[in-house]
C-alpha cells in the first residue's frame, strides 16, 4: 500500500538523511522542510500533531513490512534527542518500560543510520 501524501513527503525528507553517522533530525526542523501540502496536512507545526504522528507510524510499519528499519527512528526532540512518546505504540509496541523503549530506538536508530532506503516505499 503507498504511504500518504504526508508520509511520503517526510519519507523523502528522511531517506535522504541516510546513511550517516548522526541523520537525526528534530521535529521542528522536520516540519520546516515540508514543502506545502493540501488539505487536510497544511499547518503541521509541532511534535504532538497527531497528523504528524500518524504518518511517522505509517512510515515505521511500511519500512517494517519491507524488512527494513524505521527511518522514522531518526526524529527526535530537540531536548531530550529521543522521539516524542507517539513514536513507540506504532514502532515498538512490544516495548513497555522506559528501558525497552530506549533499547529498541537506539537499535532501530543505529540501524537506520547504516540503510540505504528505496525512493518509495
Amino acid at each position: 500500500m503507498p504511504l500518504s501524501t504526508l508520509a511520503d513527503a517526510i519519507y523523502q525528507i528522511l531517506r535522504h538523511r541516510v546513511p550517516a553517522i548522526d541523520p537525526s533530525i528534530n521535529y521542528e526542523t522536520l516540519v520546516s522542510q515540508l514543502p506545502a501540502l493540501p488539505p487536510p496536512n497544511q499547518g503541521i507545526r509541532h511534535h504532538d500533531d497527531h497528523r504528524l504522528n500518524d504518518a511517522l507510524g505509517e512510515i515505521g510499519l511500511a519500512c517494517h513490512a519491507q524488512g527494513l528499519p524505521a527511518v522514522s527512528a531518526i526524529v527526535v526532540l530537540d531536548d531530550t534527542r529521543v522521539p516524542s512518546r507517539g513514536y513507540y505504540p506504532t514502532t515498538h509496541p512490544h516495548a513497555v518500560t522506559t528501558p525497552q523503549k530506549m533499547i529498541a530506538w537506539a537499535h532501530e536508530f543505529m540501524n537506520a543510520s547504516n540503510t540505504i532506503y528505496p525512493p518509495t516505499l
